[in-house]
């Protein structure tokens, strides 16, 4: 919704991921893995992004950088203990699925608040 939105205009969106901790991103805190297309819409989406307050109507400050490689890795972790969580219950529903990103994308990384 709102994070692909905005991220958008900086350049195409590969895929998102979102890691909230229990509730709202934005509200409860938690991050988000942007995969762009390319290199430049990451500098130009960091660069610009960056500046904004009020980020996708947090209240709290929201972290924009360019995703590191420990940053892909705690998105496949995390994705693997959803997934795991969804096998233990038999079921799909309620859990939202983003795919990873693959080989050759680009990514950035945004976190509301402080950790």
């Amino acid at each position: 919704g709102l994070v692909v939105a905005e991220c958008a205009k900086y350049g195409a969106v590969a895929a998102l991921s979102y890691h909230g901790n229990g509730g709202d991103l934005l509200v409860e805190g938690g991050w988000a893995l942007i995969t762009f297309g390319s290199p430049d819409s990451v500098r130009t989406a960091v660069m610009r992004l960056g500046r904004r307050s009020g980020l996708f109507g947090s209240a709290q400050p929201v972290e924009v950088r360019a995703a590191t490689a420990e940053d892909v890795l705690r998105d496949q972790q995390a994705k693997a203990r959803a997934g795991a969580a969804i096998a233990r219950s038999g079921h799909e529903g309620g859990v939202p699925q983003a795919a990873a990103p693959l080989g050759g994308g680009h990514a950035a990384s945004g976190g509301a608040g402080a950790g």
